[in-house]
């Protein structure tokens, strides 16, 4: 019955060109507006589902505990993010004083390689390899720690 009620609602939608009343579509079923609205409840009835109905053969997971809650997934992204910081961190003060430099210029006080090189009696081409051989370090440390988080 719920099927014709469908088959109904259609072609009375592509009949009027809008949406077909509840009155108008019981009629086209012929039958009363009580009884259409019975079948509706009882439909709706039959496929709710309880949001603690478990997921999982075991019954560990409920369907509440599955639904995607904004606020914690930007939380978890929060503890990420600080952790990869202080993690670098870590990784930047094991660092020899002389690269710890050069990335606090570069990075934090935003000076050019050429005022770098100015300040620490290098060539400009000398300070970008040393920056760059930095970030290959510390890149290649990163990628070993998520290759073993996988």
């Amino acid at each position: 019955m719920l099927a014709e009620a469908h088959r109904a609602m259609d072609t009375l939608r592509q009949k009027l060109g809008e949406e077909p009343s509840d009155g108008a579509v019981a009629e086209h079923l012929d039958i009363s507006l009580i009884e259409y609205h019975t079948l509706l409840r009882d439909a709706q009835c039959r496929f709710s589902l309880s949001l603690h109905s478990p997921v999982d053969s075991e019954g560990d997971h409920t369907v509440v505990e599955s639904i995607p809650n904004e606020d914690t997934m930007l939380a978890f992204e929060a503890i990420d993010t600080e952790s990869l910081k202080d993690y670098i961190g870590t990784l930047i003060k094991e660092l020899p004083e002389r690269e710890q430099t050069i990335l606090a210029l570069y990075y934090f006080e935003d000076l050019t390689l050429r005022e770098i090189a100015g300040l620490m009696d290098r060539t400009e081409a000398r300070i970008s390899q040393i920056l760059a051989k930095v970030l290959k370090t510390l890149r290649g440390q990163l990628a070993m720690v998520s290759n073993r988080a996988a």
